[in-house]
């Protein structure tokens, strides 16, 4: 008698050598959501200061540069819009994601921006994936945005971090 196929003890010893396969590789690519968020993020952080280099490009040759506070016309998609700045560089004085759509390229849908205190006097802002209420700076777990700080001064650039430990 000549049976083919698979004995109990083979299919067991299969099953054993994928699930030890699955739970060595499973951790990889659950962790795909962190990385990219993290990519995407890390994208906005060049956007922003690619995009305030524009700006103050476009302050310098009004002669807005070295102004405290100042106000520059810029446009996309031939729409214009008036966005506040300091020492040449976008404000983050009343930000809002509709602002910002006008000095980088950032989709409503995906990204939420909030200024960092009372939005009338922000020095500051952040841009996450998704709503993110309050910013608290202690807190680790919750950081996956990118925060965009102001020039301090006529001889400074904004300062951009990219927070990904929340991710």
């Amino acid at each position: 008698m000549n049976q083919r196929g698979f004995t109990l003890i083979e299919l067991i010893i299969v099953i054993v050598i994928l699930g030890i396969l699955a739970v060595t590789a499973a951790p990889r690519f659950m962790d795909m959501q962190a990385d990219a968020k993290a990519s995407a993020l890390a994208g906005v952080k060049a956007s922003l200061e690619s995009g305030a280099t524009l700006v103050y490009a476009k302050s310098a040759i009004k002669g807005e540069e070295r102004k405290t506070t100042a106000t520059i016309n810029v446009s996309q998609n031939g729409t214009a819009k008036n966005i506040d700045v300091a020492f040449g560089y976008p404000a983050a004085k009343n930000i809002n994601i509709a602002k910002l759509q006008y000095w980088i390229d950032i989709d409503t849908n995906d990204f939420d921006v909030a200024p960092i205190g009372t939005a009338a006097s922000a020095t500051s802002f952040t841009v996450s994936l998704e709503a993110q209420g309050s910013y608290d700076a202690s807190d680790a777990t919750t950081q996956c945005h990118v925060i965009y700080n102001n020039a301090a001064d006529a001889n400074s650039s904004p300062i951009v971090e990219l927070k990904t430990a929340g991710c």
